[in-house]
Order: C-alpha cells, then structure tokens, then sequence
C-alpha cells in the first residue's frame, strides 16, 4: 500500500509492506531521497477479548490521547487528537462507552484504516 503524505510543503511516499516501510522524499527538483526503516510487530486483533474498534478514515501523527483504558466515556467526548495534513483533528466518541485498549502511542503515526481504540459500548 503506498501513502502520500504532505509535511512543510515537501510531498513524501511511503511504500508499506507486512515487514518494511519505504519512505521516498520527492523534491522539487528530479532528484530523490530514498529511506527505509522497520514497521514494529503488530499485535493481531484478538476475537476473545471481545468489543468494538474505533478506526482512523485518514492517516496522521497522534499528538494526543485524552482517555486511558478503563475509562468511561460519554457521547462527544475527545478521545484522541490526531494532525493530518497540518489539521489537528479531534477523534470523538459517538456514543457512551468504556475504552478497553489503546493500541496507539503519543507521536506515533497511524495510517489510514489503523486501530485506535478498542471499546464496549454502554
């Protein structure tokens, strides 16, 4: 799955596989920079530990996470904050819930489609 990302005015490609990530800086200029690095080991969805996902519809850095597991959330409560496109966008909760895990970390970039949350509803 290849991502285009948009970072200071510089457009960057990332190429993602099940292992690796390749990341293409493209300038403005014919010339290219090319960089790669590791995906860390991503823990399967476990079917018996029940709940819902909460999924991002677009790819970003998380810059906050206003929950911890545990807590119980109401309708229109932040649960996260998540940059895209220089946009910070506040992730909400749809409806009255408990959070039960948070896959995500401060800072960590998530693509589009990736777990945020996993939760119970009320």
């Amino acid at each position: 799955m290849i991502y285009e990302i948009l970072l200071n005015d510089t457009k960057y490609l990332v190429e993602v596989d099940d292992t690796e990530a390749r990341l293409r800086k493209e300038k403005l200029r014919e010339e290219e920079e090319e960089f790669s690095f590791d995906i860390p080991d991503i823990v399967p969805y476990d079917e018996e530990k029940g709940g819902e996902e909460i999924r991002t519809t677009m790819p970003g850095q998380v810059i906050s996470i206003e929950v911890q597991p545990g807590d119980r959330v109401e309708v229109g409560q932040t649960l996260l904050v998540l940059e895209s496109m220089k946009m910070e966008n506040a992730i909400v909760a749809e409806r009255a819930c408990t959070v039960l895990e948070i896959p995500v970390t401060k800072g960590q970039f998530v693509g589009n489609g990736g777990v945020l949350f996993r939760i119970s509803p009320e």
